[in-house]
């Protein structure tokens, strides 16, 4: 965690634990239903305006699986196409990185 990543709030994450256990009993048994479930799931019990949920294989291949808005997708996208935003850096961490302003970052 770097000095600018926003204090781990314990109650948000309980609830956004407790959001995704429930889009998982939730799923019909589609992969892909699920993944979108947990995305709005996550967005939802964390305020957020957005999230998406960009994929990298061990070949390198990439994109989008799933998103909340168009919009999110669409800043997934142009992170990844430019190479630049917190994106990368979960990737080196291999862990989630939040970021609370992404104007600012």
């Amino acid at each position: 965690m770097s000095p600018e990543d926003p204090p781990v709030n314990p109650v948000a994450h309980d609830r956004a634990r407790r959001s995704v256990v429930s889009a998982i009993a939730d799923d019909p048994g589609d992969g892909r239903s699920l993944l979108q479930q947990v995305t709005r799931a996550a967005a939802r019990s964390m305020s957020m305006a957005g999230c998406a949920v960009h994929m990298v294989s061990r070949d390198g291949e990439s994109g989008v699986a799933t998103s909340t808005n168009p919009l999110s997708a669409l800043l997934a996208d142009v992170s990844f196409t430019t190479g630049d935003g917190p994106a990368f850096e979960a990737l080196r961490l291999r862990r989630p990185v939040l970021v609370s302003d992404l104007v600012r970052h």
